[in-house]
């Protein structure tokens, strides 16, 4: 039969239509598709690179081993050198780094339980976990040369890092009162042949050693009797020798308050061990043991053990069920002093009454420990601080830098205020609760300096903070509370309060900025800078201390012509050297000076560098806040 119209219609109808829809509904099929291909592309692009940072920071913070972002394109870890334009950048000694991979290996297994187990680490706390209960020591950073640069450190016949990064620190953690008996077992350690004493470091426990059998020739006389002894005998010749007649070049005496309670014996213990620079700590009783039956642990394990509590010895009151000292019995402290002193005697008291005030008057927990780079009125500051937990250390003459990197790995707070020696402490801790507050807000906040700081490019470029002399202006910002604060690019020491697991954690101060026994000027600004790049933040208030007290104009590093023009030769080396090691990340727009340029000021966050951009943008979380003319009293 014929197909009549209507059938003829449907048929042309269906086959022209058909296809067509069959078309539309793949490419609907397909755009789909690819929709759900691309939200699980850009999930992945946002998920993966912070998981991989999550483990690289994790790593970090289990070892200490460094892997900053701007050192990679200037360190290849398969080269002990590389040179990157005006810059060489050079790895420590393949040794440690096997150390510190032993290191990682032997704390992951544990780490669940350290971190994650009956002591659940909580994210949200005042001040983020300390890093030393995690393993984390140190971070040791790549050393960094210009190239022709007169003012390059030479160290005799020995390579300069293994002085700053020694491969074994030897702890001699037993009171010796004598100075004779002592001497032996240094000259034991530096007589040993072959690599067991090679690059090494010792730390001496110093709290019994007197210069002769009498009870009240100890402390400072013993200290420098031994000084006297070394000299007496033209120093060492191997192993602990000097490349500058520093008798205590590789030797580091501690002697803190546990002259005063022998309770406090594990204190003192995890200071020298917590102080060691090595990752790897050899035990020393006498000078017939050193070579045999000396445990060689791993700088974390010891200190792990030192730290663990053991409940049912603590709460039973006759228990020794374990003989491991401890000092969890010790109450911490909130904050750690480090000062940094070197011969200003009519200091020590107006100093150390400020710092124990605080403890005595306001009940505020703190800690006083010191670089006594002179070796000198070591008594006085035991005197004075015999109140608090405190310790004194002499490390023969490494200044400030190096000074400060130890004391901060002997701390036992989660917060390190640092001190200069000609600055004077309020009398009133409000400083300190400002900076406790300020790191409960801001999370990523590292450290708060209390002097200067600057920002040289954009709305908030400026010489900002205490206003004591030339183009400084006042802190235009406030804190959640009303009190002066800010975020700046980087900014002058004196004081700086340190977050203490993310100062070691970044490696701490740069030592490629000084060398021993030198000023390291500028490491301050260098190491606001890579706290940024470290995605960190740096901020400034008002401390209220006085500065420069006594003849700090006349004395220190400007003491004489000399000094003074080696103390201005490296602050310009240091200042080319911060340019090279940040460049594109940090650039001065305002060369003229902070304060004197509009043209800077002008600039907007798009054309600043990162390192103005990111200061300036924080600040606008502080635009909402107003001051608050009740928030210098006390309020702990």
């Amino acid at each position: 039969m014929a197909p009549t119209i209507s059938t003829l219609r449907w048929w042309c109808h269906h086959h022209q239509r058909g296809p067509f829809t069959t078309n539309r509904t793949t490419i609907a099929k397909v755009s789909f598709l690819l929709c759900v291909l691309l939200l699980l592309a850009y999930f992945f692009a946002r998920t993966f690179p912070r998981v991989i940072k999550e483990q690289q920071q994790k790593y970090i913070f289990q070892t200490g081993t460094n892997r900053l972002d701007y050192y990679r394109d200037g360190l290849n870890t398969n080269h002990q050198k590389e040179e990157v334009g005006m810059i060489t950048y050079a790895r420590r000694e393949e040794s440690e780094d096997e150390a510190r991979l032993e290191e990682k290996s032997s704390h992951e297994s544990s780490l669940s339980l350290s971190r994650f187990g009956s002591e659940k680490a909580r994210e949200d706390d005042d001040v983020s976990e300390s890093a030393d209960t995690s393993g984390l020591d140190y971070a040791s950073l790549p050393r960094v040369l210009l190239k022709g640069d007169k003012l390059q450190c030479k160290c005799g016949s020995w390579k300069c890092e293994s002085f700053d990064q020694p491969r074994v620190s030897f702890v001699i953690s037993r009171e010796i009162e004598d100075v004779g008996e002592l001497l032996n077992v240094l000259n034991s350690i530096d007589a040993m042949d072959g690599d067991e004493g090679k690059d090494c470091e010792v730390l001496v426990n110093g709290d019994g050693l007197k210069s002769s059998s009498s009870s009240k020739d100890n402390g400072e006389d013993g200290i420098n009797a031994l000084i006297a002894m070394i000299r007496k005998q033209g120093g060492f010749t191997n192993n602990l020798a000097s490349y500058r007649n520093e008798p205590l070049e590789r030797i580091v005496i501690v002697k803190s308050e546990s002259g005063n309670n022998k309770n406090d014996d594990g204190v003192m213990l995890e200071r020298l061990v917590s102080g060691a620079l090595a990752a790897k700590v050899r035990f020393v009783e006498n000078a017939g043991n050193v070579r045999e039956e000396t445990p060689m642990e791993l700088k974390t394990t010891v200190l792990k053990r030192l730290r663990a509590v053991d409940s049912s010895s603590s709460s039973s009151s006759g228990s020794s069920s374990s003989s491991t000292p401890t000092s969890k019995a010790d109450v911490h402290p909130r904050v750690s002093f480090a000062v940094q002193y070197f011969k200003r005697p009519n200091l020590v008291q107006k100093i150390a009454t400020q710092l124990a005030g605080y403890a005595i008057k306001y009940n505020f927990a703190v800690e006083v420990l010191i670089n006594d780079d002179s070796a000198t009125e070591i008594q006085e500051w035991h005197e004075a601080l015999k109140q608090i937990p405190h310790a004194i250390v002499c490390a023969g003459n490494v200044h400030e830098i190096r000074g400060y990197n130890r004391l901060a790995l002997m701390s036992r707070a989660q917060i390190v205020a640092v001190i200069q020696d000609d600055d004077l402490p309020p009398t009133e801790p409000n400083w300190l609760i400002q900076a406790e507050d300020n790191f409960y807000e801001h999370k990523k906040l590292a450290l708060i300096a209390g002097l200067v700081g600057q920002i040289q490019g954009g709305p908030d470029t400026g010489r900002w903070g205490k206003q004591r002399g030339r183009h400084v202006k006042q802190i235009p910002y406030y804190d959640s509370k009303g009190r002066p604060f800010m975020f700046v690019s980087w900014a002058n020491i004196g004081p700086f309060v340190l977050k203490r697991d993310a100062f070691l954690s970044s490696g701490m101060f740069h030592d490629s900025y000084s060398c021993r026994g030198d000023p390291g000027i500028g490491f301050d600004y260098e190491y606001g800078i890579r706290l940024w790049r470290n995605n960190r933040e740096v901020a400034l208030q008002i401390m209220q201390f006085r500065y420069h007290v006594g003849a700090s104009r006349t004395s220190g590093t400007r003491s004489s012509t000399n000094m003074k023009t080696r103390r201005d030769n490296i602050e310009s080396r240091n200042t080319k050297l911060i340019h090279h090691v940040h460049k594109g990340f940090y650039v001065n727009h305002a060369p003229e000076g902070a304060n004197k340029s509009p043209k800077a000021k002008a600039m907007s966050v798009k054309q600043t560098c990162k390192a103005a951009t990111l200061p300036t943008l924080a600040n606008k979380r502080l635009a909402k806040n107003r001051k608050d003319s009740k928030s210098g009293f006390f309020s702990g």
